[in-house]
Parts: C-alpha cells; structure tokens; sequence
C-alpha cells in the first residue's frame, strides 16, 4: 500500500528558513496537491494462495489482517471486514459481517433483494473506458462532432436542405449521447448476492451491465447491438454465506427456558473466475477497481437499508471511485503466441488501443479482441449507426514441424523467444503449409477475394480482386514472398472476369486460370492459363497458354463470376 507524504516539523522548518511567503504558498500549495495525488492514487496490493488453500483459508483466512475494512455510511450498518487473494484461475473475495442491533432478513423472492441482507460485490479492470469523440467516416474522411453545435453546418444529402440536415444530426447526437451512458456500463460487473431464512442457498446475479445491455436490446435495432459486450446468462461467479450463530437461554411466556441459536454474524466466500471478468485493456493484468457493499434490510417504507463499504470515495457505479487493487501474481496474456501489439487500425490506418475479455485456464493466448471505433463505410454521408461501434479482431497460429510458430493475420513467426514480423496480410481459410526437404517452410495465403476500394467506393470500388500468396521461411525466420498474384475480377477492358486454380500436391507448380470478356481475348473458350513452377524457394513463370479449359467443377467458387456454376472447393495436401 503506498503511504502518504509526510513532512516532519524540524525538517519543513529548516527547509523554509528565509523563503518569502509567497514562494511558501506555492511551495504549500504543491505540497498539498502531491499529498492529495498520493492519496487518490492508493493501491492495495493482493497476495496470491494456492487453489488447495480455498478452502482452508475459508476457515482460517478470518485469523489474517483483513485486506479492507468495511466503512459504515451511517451508525445502524453492519460493520465488518473484507480479505482479498488471487489463485491462477481468479480472485477470491472473503467477507466477515456483524449482525448489529437488527435481525438478518434475506430476500425470499428476487425483487426482494435491494431490501434485504445482501451483499454487492462491483469489478472493473479499467477505471474508465475511452471512446472516440462521436462521430462517423467515409472514403472522404472522418465526421467528427464535440457536441450538438457541430450539426449547425451539415445538409441534407437526399435533399439538400440545411434545416433538416442539421435536425437529423442533433437527434442522432442525442442517441449517442444516451447510448453511450448505457454502453460504458458494459465494462464493470455489480454481482448481487443474498442468502437464504430456511435452507443453505445462496443466490446471486449480475445487475449493472445486463440491466444496461436490457436498455440497449430495447433501444437499437439488432445490427447496432454491441453483441460481443453481453454479460453471460449462465452467471460463472460462485458465493457461499454461511451464517455465524451464538446459542442463547430464552424463556416462553410462562417461564420455561429453552436453548435458542441467535445469528450474530454471516461470513461470506465469492469466486470470480476470470471468464467471468469485464473487459481488459492491460495483457498483463495486474490493476482492477473491486468494491464491496454489505446491505442490511430496509426499515419500512425504505427502498434500501443502512450500507458498509470498502471504498472511502464509494459512488455508484464509477469505477475510479471502487478500490484499486494491484495483484501480487498477476495473470499476464498475449495476443498470440507471436505477442501482437494490444491495438486495432481502422480503414483510415488509424491505431486504436484494443480490449479483450480474460480466458480461463492455462490458455493465455488470445484469440480475438475488439476495439472501440465509429462506424466507417462509403457513401455513409449523413449520421449513421452507433458511435462507437465494436470492431472485432480475429487472430490465429498454426505450428510447424521444427517447432515454430506462424500467426496471422500479419503474418509473424515465432521460435523459442525469437519473434519475427511483417507487413504481410494472410488469409485464415486458406492458410496452409509445406516442408520442404532443406527446412524451409512455404506458407499458402489464399486465394480469397477483396475489393477495389476499401471503402467500395468510386468507379468499380466494390468490384473484386483476386488474392493469392505463397511465402517462404527459412528455419531461422526469415520471410520472402515466393509468389504473389493479385488480379483484378472487374471485366473492364484488359482484366478478366473471373478466375480459378489448381495447385499441385507437393506445391512444386500452380496454375492460374484467368476467364476473358470475349472470345477475341482468350480464344473460343474464353480462358487462358498462366503456369508458375516452384524454382528453389521462390516461384516462375513457366508456361502460358489461350483457348484452355478451367477446372470442372471448379477448384475455388468464389473466385467466379455470378453466372458461373459453383462447385466443392479442392481438398489441398497439408502437413
């Protein structure tokens, strides 16, 4: 825990002889502040247990000194204590609770649980979440607006008017506006957990985030929903409570004893695993924002009863003003095996710090992660969809057989702690490679198609284009391009209209079938090959030919025209 800075009489003294009084004022006043930050920035560091200790720290982890107090908001809460552990697979929250001068009175129904016993248990791995100024892009740039005042100038582009342009704006400022308040709450969990008068039960459910993604679902229309932010249905957190009893000598009316057991106090166990956690922005996750809230039951007429919390600055629902804790043993993750940049660009190349949700496991690997960026498309020339929109990133490796590592889609290698990248983009349905007999590895991206323009945009933007690719590595790493073909599928004069290939079974030759617009072009058939043979590491033209056959049925459907008939994909020999 960082303690604060504390300047000893004798030494301020010394230090302050003879310094004019307005340079101590500023000397105080820098004081104070660096005081203040010291403060504000406290951190409470969490120890790690070994997974076999759970269960024994649930009767002895109460003899420690607790991690938090808990802090009552007025003299009829419950007083008590919190102790915080991590194992490898999550983090541990225990809970000691005094009864007090009130009886303990858990919910019997689910809307009953705000006015009952119960305890709030919030996380969030981000003490706030950053989002691009609102706004929206096309192939002409990026629509920014810092607030409703920026709508002044904008037109109608259906019909040019300038008052309905500027009403349509405002009104989608204001969506965002409230759409924002909804999905920033989608990076915290508030878990509400109560026990049971009659039987051992415990009951939670998770209320901030699903209540807020509840809001979203009943707001926007189904290709806007941030559907990847859901909180799970199946709530993976698990909470004992266990109630503490002192038996006691009572007597009925008419004077006869009786043994009675009181509850005095209730101590609490809740198990977050890491599948369960909100989204992340450190790979190494060693910084969360946890509090903890212990409700009595309401007095009548009361929506809610007297609270206790661990947080000093407590407020609802913001994470900055929750504990900070920092993890002792800290779960550490990659974007890959190939240890990718945390970070996504949009289709302007613009780079966005990217989050990911935390697995479970021993899988530290991530697979995907999304980042935060306002919705970008061509012809988007009026507001439109919801800002910011999830972009989702997909990643993925394959090993090879001398025991390195190929990721994409920037294709990477890695061996050992040796890593290597590119500027190389490769496709994941077709990603496939070959051993050759001297060690190197020829590495198969494509074919795939993608469009003239990003954006789709401009003349023949959203026409397609032919992506095929071939690399070669070496048993160090090192990377060149064996062949590369990128053809345009537009039909326009002096490009085909279509494609095909074949692929041989050891790689050692690749023909590319090329379909023309016309007979005078590519001969009675309308198609034309062009041969690349394998040449050490590297591949050559070797051959050409007008007038051929394309394969029948077609090795890659997708690379067709519209018109053309469809086939099975070829079946290509991997390792």
């Amino acid at each position: 825990m960082s303690m604060p800075i504390v300047i000893r009489p004798n030494t301020y003294n010394v230090a302050m002889h003879g310094v004019p009084y307005g340079m101590l004022a500023i000397v105080l006043a820098f004081t104070l502040s660096v005081l203040a930050q010291s403060q504000n920035e406290e951190v409470t560091h969490v120890p790690p247990i070994a997974p076999a200790a759970v269960y024994r720290e649930f009767q002895e982890i109460y003899r420690t000194p607790p991690t938090l107090p808990l802090i009552p908001n007025s003299p009829p809460a419950r007083r008590g204590d919190v102790w915080l552990r991590t194992t490898e697979d999550g983090l541990h929250i225990w809970g000691k609770v005094d009864r007090g001068d009130q009886e303990i009175r858990w919910a019997q129904q689910k809307s009953e649980v705000l006015a009952s016993d119960h305890i709030e248990v919030w996380l969030a791995a981000a003490s706030d979440v950053a989002m691009p100024t609102v706004g929206w892009g096309n192939q002409f740039g990026m629509q920014e607006l810092k607030s409703e005042n920026d709508c002044a100038d904008l037109t109608d582009p259906h019909t040019g008017d300038k008052a309905s342009g500027r009403r349509n704006c405002e009104r989608w400022y204001e969506e965002q506006r409230r759409y924002r308040q909804q999905f920033r709450r989608l990076f915290a969990r508030q878990w509400l957990i109560t026990g049971s008068n009659y039987a051992e039960t415990t009951h939670s459910f998770e209320e901030f985030a699903s209540s807020a993604y509840d809001n979203l679902t009943t707001s926007l229309f189904p290709e806007n929903l941030p559907k990847l932010l859901k909180p799970k249905s199946d709530d993976p957190l698990k909470a004992e409570i266990e109630i503490d009893v002192t038996p006691e000598t009572r007597k009925t009316e008419a004077g006869r004893e009786y043994q009675d057991n009181r509850a005095t106090a209730y101590h609490f166990h809740v198990f977050i695993p890491y599948t369960a956690f909100p989204p992340a922005q450190q790979l190494k996750l060693s910084d969360l924002y946890v509090m903890v809230d212990v409700f009595g039951a309401a007095a009548e007429g009361q929506e809610q009863g007297a609270y206790s919390t661990t947080a000093p600055k407590r407020q609802w629902g913001k994470p900055d003003k929750f504990d900070r804790i920092r993890l002792d043993a800290p779960r550490t993750f990659a974007v890959t095996p190939c240890e990718y940049k945390l970070e996504q660009k949009d289709l302007y190349n613009v780079p966005y710090s990217a989050w990911f949700f935390p697995t479970g496991g021993q899988d530290n690997d991530l697979r995907s992660t999304f980042a935060l960026i306002n919705p970008e498309q061509g012809y988007l020339y009026e507001p439109g969809g919801v800002s910011p929109s999830m972009w989702l990133a997909e990643y993925f490796w394959k090993p090879l057989k001398d025991g390195a590592i190929v990721c994409g889609p920037s294709l990477a290698w890695r061996k050992d702690a040796n890593i290597r990248r590119t500027e190389f983009t490769v496709d994941e349905q077709h990603f496939a490679t070959k051993t050759l007999a001297d060690g190197w590895t020829l590495l198969q991206s494509g074919p795939s198609t993608s469009t003239v323009s990003q954006f789709g945009s401009g003349a023949c933007g959203a026409c397609p284009v032919l992506n095929f690719a071939i690399y070669a590595i070496s048993a160090s790493g090192e990377i060149t391009t064996a062949l590369d073909l990128n053809k345009g599928l537009t039909g326009a004069p002096d490009q085909p209209s279509g494609a095909d290939m074949t692929i041989a079974a050891d790689w050692s030759r690749i023909i590319l079938y090329l379909k023309g617009t016309g007979e005078e072009e590519y001969g009675a058939s309308s198609w034309k090959s062009v041969t690349y043979c394998l040449e050490g590491h590297a591949y050559n033209q070797c051959g050409d030919a007008k007038n051929v056959q394309p394969p029948n049925p077609p090795h890659y459907k997708e690379l067709l025209g519209p018109d053309e008939p469809s086939a099975n994909g070829l079946q290509l020999d991997r390792d």
